[in-house]
């Protein structure tokens, strides 16, 4: 009888709760034999340690998805950084090319000068009048000097150097440290885009493997999740199981079905409230 029942118990588990694996059991031609039936659905719902098993994997299930969580917000971290750096390599190429632009620029201004101070010095014109007075100084007179006075046609200007070209772009500054500066910047600019682009390689090579540990994880949790309630199913059908193989010797059943599973039967014994009455009283 024991092998008997065990048989209709394993069947119990096999229907579960579902109505579309129904099965009909002839109980015409049985001879002694005596049914029993259980509503499932009820002491599922009233038994207190499945409402308790319920909640708790409730409870591991909504921690595990808090903890993936934080990992799809470090990942969203971690990729707003690597959008700003993007952008912050961006800005420091372009100011360095318009740095070198102006630094080419200054350098073409300090070649200047020494353009113009190679160019030579322009003849003076054969036109240029050189004249000389002297004058007779009488004796016991006062006597005046005249100097000789020069004058030339040509002008200086052809052979001074012209200062136009010196005019800095930033007072007080000369050209020479201008260039310094600048050329000052563009290295500064060149190795933080260095640096940058280095942390933003990085920062990609993490989000790819924050991505795969996303996805591990999240595999993990269910399988840890189905094994739990595995383990907490078995564990619950082991103590229902008891309680009802007990009643079902106590009452002379043979055979113990899940009620919502029964096609057609007579005389069949529901077990539902009894079994409760005792899981309450454990």
């Amino acid at each position: 009888m024991k092998k008997l029942f065990f048989i209709a118990f394993c069947l119990i588990c096999l229907i579960g709760e579902s109505s579309l694996n129904s099965i009909e059991i002839p109980l015409q031609g049985t001879g002694g034999i005596s049914v029993g039936y259980v509503d499932m659905n009820k002491i599922f719902g009233e038994y207190p340690p499945v409402k308790t098993a319920k909640k708790d994997y409730e409870k591991i299930a909504e921690q595990k998805k808090l903890e993936l969580s934080g990992i799809d917000s470090e990942i969203s971290v971690i990729k707003s950084s690597c959008t700003d750096l993007e952008t912050q390599i961006k800005q420091l190429k372009q100011e360095s090319m318009a740095l070198k632009v102006q630094k080419q620029r200054l350098s073409v201004q300090m070649q200047q000068p020494q353009i113009q101070t190679q160019q030579p010095t322009p003849p003076i014109s054969s036109s240029a009048i050189v004249s000389v007075s002297t004058g007779t100084v009488p004796v016991g007179s006062s006597s005046t000097l005249t100097i000789p006075a020069i004058s030339t046609a040509t002008g200086t200007n052809s052979i001074s150097v012209s200062t136009q070209a010196i005019q800095t772009e930033q007072p007080g500054l000369s050209i020479q440290a201008q260039y310094d500066k600048v050329n000052s910047t563009i290295e500064a600019d060149e190795k933080q885009i260095s640096e940058k682009e280095t942390d933003l390689v990085l920062k990609k090579d993490l989000i790819t493997k924050k991505q795969q540990e996303y996805t591990d994880y999240k595999k993990k949790n269910e399988k840890d999740l189905k094994e739990y309630e595995k383990n907490k199913t078995l564990a619950l059908m082991g103590e229902l199981y008891k309680i009802i193989e007990d009643l079902a010797k106590e009452e002379n059943i043979s055979i113990v079905i899940e009620k919502t599973n029964v096609l057609y039967g007579s005389g069949g014994i529901d077990l539902t409230n009894k079994i409760l009455e005792r899981l309450r009283g454990k």
